[in-house]
């Protein structure tokens, strides 16, 4: 291995994931042109996820456990967790990583010359979704950036992201003078939280993941007529306009604009990337918000 090689660290949130954690944990750290290490935090699982993850620390150096018994309830909070916690200080990049996707082999190395390349802090992905049947289909998640898309939206799925060391460390050291048990999800925070401080982002018109689809998703690709769905449902209910209250919160005086009906409102050509999603928007804030 070279002296250049990249050092990449990798943050995996596990919960009921061992059907799927081995094809996963195989395309992670066989990643080329890269030295990985793999942070694995598991939440209280009803299946054999945690032995299992023992087992592959004990087999891998690069591996490495941390301790089991704490009910997070959430990818989220599992997230902060690994964040809160893991030593990053020797990472070249940071990255996350779901329990059940497949990440093309250089994935890693891809996104880091994109980095290099674009003079950016971040950088994310297109993904493609894949069934147990077979079937693909590409999820672009690489439209032009708007102003203020962080608002209402991730940059993509939080596997596809890889940051730099300085935008972590200055991310991490942010995030811990921040007391608040609910935190938005944690794709969505960060990149958030590198448009508003002015760390570059860029998105790849590429996929580098594959994005499994299945019952235990909690998100899932939200396709189709039934993503339309629940995203129309997480409105109704409430649930998404919390989520942007604690956005909105947490960046205090920094946040751009008020998260109220007509804040959103008069800004809405520049909360989503697709058009189309931002008319949605716009309609669906005039019924619900």
């Amino acid at each position: 291995m070279s002296p250049a090689t990249p050092k990449v660290y990798v943050l995996m949130a596990v919960y009921n994931g061992e059907p799927w954690l081995l094809e996963q944990v195989q395309s992670v750290l066989n990643q080329e042109d890269v030295a990985v290490r793999l942070f694995i935090s598991v939440d209280v699982s009803n299946d054999g996820s945690f032995a299992f993850c023992q087992r592959l620390a004990e087999e891998n150096p690069e591996v490495e456990v941390l301790g089991y018994g704490e009910r997070f309830g959430s990818a989220t909070r599992n997230f902060s967790r690994l964040i809160a916690e893991v030593d990053t200080a020797d990472a070249d990049f940071v990255a996350f990583c779901d329990q059940d996707d497949i990440w093309d082999s250089d994935k890693l190395i891809r996104s880091i010359k994109a980095l290099s390349k674009q003079g950016c802090s971040a950088v994310s992905s297109d993904v493609t979704a894949f069934w147990q049947d077979g079937r693909k289909r590409l999820i672009v998640k690489s439209q032009s950036q708007r102003k203020l898309d962080f608002v209402l939206e991730a940059a993509g799925p939080g596997s596809t992201y890889v940051l730099s060391r300085d935008v972590w460390s200055a991310y991490k050291s942010w995030l811990s003078e921040r007391l608040i048990h609910e935190l938005p999800p944690h794709d969505w925070l960060i990149y958030a939280f590198c448009r508003i401080y002015g760390y570059p982002w860029f998105i790849l018109s590429e996929s580098t993941v594959l994005y499994r689809q299945h019952e235990g998703n909690f998100l899932g690709a939200n396709l189709g007529f039934r993503g339309r769905l629940a995203r129309i449902e997480s409105i109704r209910s409430g649930e998404f306009q919390k989520d942007v209250s604690r956005l909105e919160y947490l960046f205090g005086a920094d946040f751009p604009i008020s998260t109220t009906r007509f804040g959103l409102l008069k800004n809405c050509s520049q909360l989503r990337r697709k058009r189309s999603e931002a008319v949605i928007f716009a309609l669906l804030c005039l019924v619900f918000w």
